[in-house]
């Protein structure tokens, strides 16, 4: 009785323990590359405090731009809420998912006309 009693609790001490030296996922592949991308929104997604624009640039590459309020006033720029179909150049640090999609936090903003 006392060894299946140990056994037991050496079981679920081994099953505790390689439960928390699981690996997370990484979301990020390439992080904090400087990115300038000049494009024309084909999407925007709302969220909390500003946006976040699919831009397709003049090759035809997708870029996910986070527009927010926060970060572009840490960087000293200007928000503005802009619209499908503008056209629109951002820069900010960027990064690939997992997935291979370009995103980008936008620092700096500025309409093309």
């Amino acid at each position: 009785m006392k060894k299946i009693g140990i056994l037991t609790i050496l079981a679920i001490g081994l099953l505790s323990f390689n439960s928390c030296s699981t690996t997370r996922k990484q979301t990020n592949t390439e992080k904090n590359e400087v990115s300038s991308v000049t494009g024309e929104i084909i999407a925007i997604q709302n969220g909390k405090d500003g946006y976040t624009a699919t831009i397709k640039d003049f090759d035809g590459k997708e870029y996910y731009a986070t527009i927010s309020i926060v970060n572009l006033q840490k960087s000293g720029g200007d928000y503005k809420a802009y619209k499908v179909g503008d056209k629109i150049t951002v820069s900010g640090s960027s990064w690939k998912d997992t997935e291979g999609k370009m995103h980008i936090t936008v620092h700096q903003l500025k309409e093309v006309l």
